[in-house]
């Protein structure tokens, strides 16, 4: 019994430790969108223009600031689903849901929701071949 205490209260002290590093990376996040917005002062800028603002601000190429915007809307949905969850699915659930929204957004292409489907696919298929065969595979 107190075996189990000590191990939530191990996790409760993980999440806790975890936390902080959270707050700064959404910190960082924050700090960084300002720039973007005051490119051009005058101009509004859309969902939809995002990527080409930090395109413009970052003096970078289009591909890799479609890249980064979409990898801060996915952390910032992914960490705490996968802080506070005990398994594997939810934030890959929400992964692939955010994912999507990207892609109807016109940031990323089709073809890396494709491509992570067959990466989870490929994750799973030995635990899919062990569930229905009935142990594990040899």
């Amino acid at each position: 019994m107190f075996r189990s205490q000590s191990k939530k209260e191990e996790r409760k002290e993980k999440r806790l430790r975890i936390s902080p590093l959270l707050a700064l990376f959404i910190v960082f996040v924050v700090m960084a969108l300002p720039v973007v917005h005051a490119v051009d002062e005058n101009d509004e800028v859309y969902l939809y223009d995002l990527p080409q603002k930090f395109s413009e601000a970052f003096n970078i190429d289009l591909f890799p600031a479609q890249i980064f915007a979409s990898a801060i809307i996915l952390m910032v949905f992914m960490i705490p689903v996968a802080i506070w969850s005990k398994t594997i699915i939810p934030p890959i659930f929400v992964g692939v849901v955010i994912l999507g929204l990207l892609i109807a957004l016109t940031w990323l292409p089709v073809w890396f929701l494709v491509v992570l489907c067959m990466m989870i696919a490929l994750l799973f298929a030995g635990r899919i071949r062990e569930w229905i065969s009935g142990g594990p595979s040899g």
